[in-house]
């Protein structure tokens, strides 16, 4: 099996090296704070991340990250949120209070099967 895997997003084409991918079990009943603190403590080395995860936390999270409403969050729903920050530990739960982190650059939610 190979090592790596492409991800074709146009210009943000990107390898993936499976050794980088870092389970952590304690995310599967972890609260919208767990999560942030998790990400907070992310090397700064690393430019992207992706977390997959259980409702109600990340609809949560996510609203808190882009400090917007968003009525349905529907299972295997995959949304990208970019952020201009210098360092993981600027997404925090003293920063959300403020002020919206992220800009959602899209929301995908499954088709229902008819």
């Amino acid at each position: 099996m190979p090592n790596h895997f492409a991800i074709d997003g146009g210009r943000d084409k990107q390898m993936i090296i499976w050794s980088s991918i870092i389970e952590k079990k304690t995310m599967y009943n972890a609260s919208k704070n767990d999560v942030l603190d998790i990400i907070s403590r992310l090397n700064n080395t690393i430019n992207s991340i992706v977390i997959i995860g259980h409702n109600p936390t990340f609809h949560q999270l996510l609203e808190s990250l882009i400090n917007q409403h968003i009525a349905k969050f529907s299972p295997c729903t995959i949304a990208k949120i970019n952020f201009d920050i210098q360092a993981w530990n600027n997404i925090n739960q003293n920063q959300l209070q403020s002020k919206k982190l992220g800009i959602l650059k899209y929301l995908i939610m499954p088709k229902k099967n008819t």
